[in-house]
């Protein structure tokens, strides 16, 4: 891999708290970033987090028509 800018987007969806999904997915996501600057690369990382609107995903699941939150 040559030296550049890499972003690294991770969706956790883990309604838990605490979330093992979200455990697991900042765990991966350090993982890859420890690789990626081993590698000469920068990394960023963007977390999107779906639990705080997991009951509006399931309404516009069920309804057909998404909300605002969504």
């Amino acid at each position: 891999m040559t030296a550049g800018t890499f972003t690294l987007a991770v969706i956790s969806a883990g309604v838990s708290d605490p979330s093992s999904t979200r455990l697991l997915a900042d765990r991966t996501a350090q993982k890859a970033v420890d690789t990626l600057r081993a590698a000469g690369v920068t990394a960023t990382v963007s977390i999107i987090d779906l639990a705080p609107i997991a009951v509006e995903i399931a309404r516009s699941i069920v309804s057909g028509l998404p909300t605002p939150e969504v």
